[in-house]
């Protein structure tokens, strides 16, 4: 078991997990392409995939009875109302909390934890971050999670070079935005198919960018 020392008023809180060496964001990154088969290798290490995903924050209680009030980092509120469970990190473990309930309240998000039940323990978890598992996050074909994406080397589909790396990805209503990291600064592309040839966890964001992109 994981017991919470750092939480006024609550002992055994959650059931441990596991770790993970990365800081993620749940949005997956939707891009429907007709993409090419590329065969080159590339040299370079394959990075971890996180197992657990960042995907909201405690901001506030609800009521008395220990209900939580977060803030979704999802694609929709309705994805983390849905959870049937959360994780909350303690030092280097991911410790699981089951949801009681779950509902969407005004683009946030109540959850009722189970053996959180009080309004002081709720109170010590505001400005806790919380966790999905991957495996409880379906995704739809053609979309990615963005801690897979963050890192990816973005390369020429044709010449095979390689322009930078993705740092983050953002976005502005339209369509998601890749923000990357090149030798001189940073440049944006728009996360569409008149760009992004093929998407390949293990080797890289394919691209035909426009002149004067990078």
């Amino acid at each position: 078991m994981c017991y919470n020392n750092h939480i006024a008023g609550s002992e055994t809180l959650c059931g441990a997990a596991g770790d993970s060496l990365f800081r993620v964001s749940l949005i997956p990154v939707r891009l429907s392409s007709c993409r090419c088969r590329i065969t080159v290798c590339l040299a370079y290490e394959m990075k971890k995939r996180a197992e657990y995903l960042e995907c909201g924050k405690i901001i506030n209680t609800h009521g008395t009875d220990g209900t939580l009030k977060l803030e979704s980092w999802c694609d929709a509120p309705e994805v983390l109302a849905g959870l049937g469970r959360l994780f909350i990190k303690i030092g280097d473990e991911y410790c699981e909390c089951p949801v009681e309930k779950g509902s969407v309240f005004k683009n946030f998000v109540l959850a009722k934890l189970d053996r959180v039940s009080d309004l002081e323990t709720a109170r010590g978890l505001k400005n806790t971050v919380v966790y999905a598992a991957r495996e409880d996050i379906p995704l739809e074909e053609g979309a990615h999670f963005i801690a897979d994406l963050i890192g990816l080397q973005v390369i020429d589909a044709d010449s095979r070079r390689v322009y930078g790396e993705i740092v983050d990805v953002i976005n502005r209503g339209a369509s998601d935005i890749y923000v990357i990291r090149t030798e001189t600064g940073e440049s944006m592309m728009p996360a569409v198919a008149e760009f992004v040839v093929e998407i390949d966890l293990d080797r890289g964001v394919f691209v035909r960018p426009i002149e004067g992109m990078f």
